[in-house]
């Protein structure tokens, strides 16, 4: 059986971006600043720790988080607005809630995604499969940073951070969630309906750990 992983601190991941671009909002990437990129990679240098072993060069590991993160930035502009809504997992087979908003509705999507990517990096079972545990560490970053990307347009539209938080964090998306977490084939609809805008997302900032 699957470790069960508490709810909270895993759906507030998003949210604590979500909150930092409230305050470091410039006028050269209104979506996501520097300040906030710096952050996504400092979280970011945190979880490549567990990749390795032993002691980690701390400034190169925080150089190539920069760098990852500079990549998923890039295919997230590169995507537009549009195409991350079209490229939202469909999971067929999952109920999930309606919000009422198109923009709401694709973020509740990708923090499904989320919520499996924590799951996979916290369960002993997958300890060992290092393809799943890098996929885990990127991923939570890739898929957060497409959910704030959203946020701007979801503003523009009259949306608040409070909205964001209340459907992403809320009890309507409570069962689907804790099935995710307690149901094998749920929880392998979900893999199943990840996968493609994961690795979609991951497939160019992944080539920027090479040398350099």
């Amino acid at each position: 059986m699957h470790r069960t992983v508490r709810l909270l601190p895993i759906l507030l991941v998003c949210g604590a971006l979500l909150l930092s671009a409230e305050a470091l909002l410039s006028q050269e990437l209104a979506w996501l600043p520097p300040q906030v990129a710096e952050g996504a990679a400092q979280q970011l240098g945190e979880r490549m720790r567990l990749l390795g072993e032993g002691e980690p060069d701390e400034a190169r590991l925080l150089e190539a988080a920069r760098r990852v993160v500079g990549s998923m930035v890039e295919v997230l502009d590169g995507w537009g607005v549009d195409g991350v809504l079209e490229r939202a997992p469909e999971l067929p087979g999952l109920e999930i809630p309606a919000a009422g908003d198109a923009l709401l509705d694709a973020m509740a999507r990708y923090q499904v995604c989320n919520l499996l990517l924590a799951l996979q990096l916290e369960d002993p079972a997958y300890r060992e499969d290092m393809n799943i545990r890098i996929t885990s560490v990127f991923g939570l970053s890739a898929v957060t940073l497409a959910v704030v990307r959203l946020r701007e347009p979801f503003h523009a539209g009259g949306g608040d951070d409070p909205a964001i938080e209340a459907h992403l964090a809320g009890p309507a998306l409570e069962p689907l969630f804790a099935a995710i977490q307690d149901d094998p084939q749920t929880r392998a609809r979900a893999e199943e309906g990840c996968s493609p805008v994961v690795f979609a997302l991951l497939e160019e900032p992944l080539s920027q750990l090479g040398p350099g």
